[in-house]
């Protein structure tokens, strides 16, 4: 999911969802925010569809953090639950249920010797296609989000913005009562584990407009190692290793990008 940013988990999507909030709390670590966050989910019936953490590893950023201790940090998850609505053909099987309870008394009390046999066939028929139809459920998928962004710290406790975002496939009155009953659980569990704290502010000693600048000049030098290599001015083996270092750099700003833009 890492890499480049997921659109899915960028912050302008998650708030698009039925259910969006934000908050911000201190953690140990981001693996401690991971394991907690992954087992709320579970705990709460939701398939872990997807999780991923980024953290720098401090390598060209000394510049940028006005701390040494802090380190920039993301974690990413996404959980799906599917729900049941009932059945998926509702005016079938009461039809069916009707129709099969009419030719059953029918059967008791009006029919001949040559009509109960496929009266009764008809009946057993009808119970099968009503049954049937009652037990084949209506499904409906509900995910959940969770992106947490802040910084890791090897003196004090982590401090993250977390955005919880919330979804049903389907909009009617049961997926949205579950889907809002699990939101408000999720976000007490929240609230009640960790310690909040206001934004994460003055971390770093640049703007999101140096980082970009940063960025451009790093697309540039990429597209110059493209064409040396396709000039056969430098090996593969160096190409691929100048390429993926310049790579690392660029999800590093990215990361770096939605730290600053999202704790104003």
């Amino acid at each position: 999911m890492l890499g480049k940013v997921n659109e899915e988990f960028l912050v302008t999507n998650l708030e698009r969802k039925d259910y969006f909030k934000e908050l911000c709390l201190n953690a140990e670590s981001i693996e401690e925010l991971k394991e907690y966050s992954k087992n709320v989910m579970q705990n709460l019936g939701y398939f872990i569809a997807g999780i991923d953490t980024q953290t720098l590893d401090g390598k060209g950023i000394e510049h940028i953090m006005n701390n040494n201790n802090n380190t920039p940090a993301k974690l990413l998850i996404k959980g799906v639950k599917k729900v049941k609505l009932g059945s998926k053909y509702p005016k079938t099987w009461k039809l069916g249920a009707g129709m099969t309870a009419l030719t059953f008394i029918y059967y008791l009390f009006f029919s001949t010797i040559t009509m109960q046999t496929p009266l009764l066939a008809l009946f057993l028929g009808g119970t099968a296609l009503t049954a049937g139809a009652a037990m084949t459920k209506n499904n409906v998928n509900i995910s959940l989000w969770i992106k947490a962004i802040g910084i890791t710290n090897n003196k004090e406790q982590d401090r993250f913005k977390m955005f919880i975002a919330g979804n049903s496939s389907k909009k009617n009155s049961i997926s949205s009562d579950h889907l809002s009953e699990n939101f408000a659980e999720i976000m007490d569990y929240y609230n009640r584990y960790f310690i909040k704290h206001e934004s994460i502010k003055n971390i770093t000693n640049t703007n999101v407009s140096g980082i970009i600048e940063t960025m451009n000049q790093i697309q540039k030098i990429t597209k110059e190692l493209e064409k040396k290599f396709e000039k056969d001015e430098i090996s593969e083996k160096d190409y691929e290793k100048m390429y993926k270092d310049y790579e690392k750099q660029k999800a590093n700003n990215l990361l770096i990008i939605e730290l600053l833009t999202n704790n104003k």
